[in-house]
């Protein structure tokens, strides 16, 4: 017996299925026999998506402590356990969790990476390898950079720099006009004289 199982993007069917086929014969001991056909029915396309899509550092200061989370979610229709391909470079990163290694369908996990804390300056790059258990077919690889540096640049390390200075020249009060108070003086005074001079 063959049977054909087709699917289009709009089908109802994902994930585990199960149908049955009734056979009726002319057997009077068996007149009818039922056939349990189960199937795993997957969706086309990505298998996992992750956000963001690479794990980068930007820039780390040599010393210090830095971590970076990023979102995995299961795209596929049926269950998914997470097995570890290929690890990070234990050079540059020092540990890796994954907080969730079996997700339903549209549920997410978060991966945490941590950094050596003494890592010489330069960039590095290394990544972290995973697929579903017995599907290398949903094997995924994510990135994983930074830039190790003596000291932040500028922009980073002053970033208000700038805006400190349009304060302070905004906060300047405008200069005092002296010499409009000298000219109403000297006119009350000519005022003065010339009420004498006709009084005289």
């Amino acid at each position: 017996m063959d049977i054909t199982y087709s699917s289009s993007k709009s089908s109802k069917y994902k994930g585990k299925i199960t149908k049955r086929i009734k056979v009726h014969s002319n057997d009077s001991s068996n007149s009818m026999m039922e056939i349990k056909i189960k199937a795993q029915a997957n969706t086309p396309g990505k298998k996992f998506e992750w956000l963001p899509d690479k794990a980068e550092f930007d820039e780390i200061l040599i010393g210090k402590k830095a971590k970076f989370k990023l979102e995995l979610t299961n795209k596929d229709s049926s269950d998914a356990h997470l097995i570890v391909v290929s690890e990070p470079t234990n050079e540059y990163v020092k540990k890796y969790k994954i907080k969730k290694d079996k997700l339903k369908p549209d549920q997410g996990t978060q991966i945490e990476f941590e950094l050596q804390k003494n890592l010489p300056p330069g960039v590095f790059r290394t990544a972290l390898t995973l697929q579903m258990e017995d599907r290398p077919d949903t094997r995924i690889t994510i990135p994983i950079t930074g830039k190790v540096v003596e000291k932040l640049s500028e922009k980073k390390d002053k970033p208000e720099t700038k805006d400190k200075t349009k304060a302070k020249a905004s906060t300047k009060k405008p200069p005092v006009k002296k010499a409009a108070k000298t000219t109403a003086v000297s006119k009350e005074a000519k005022a003065k004289v010339s009420t004498k001079l006709d009084s005289q």
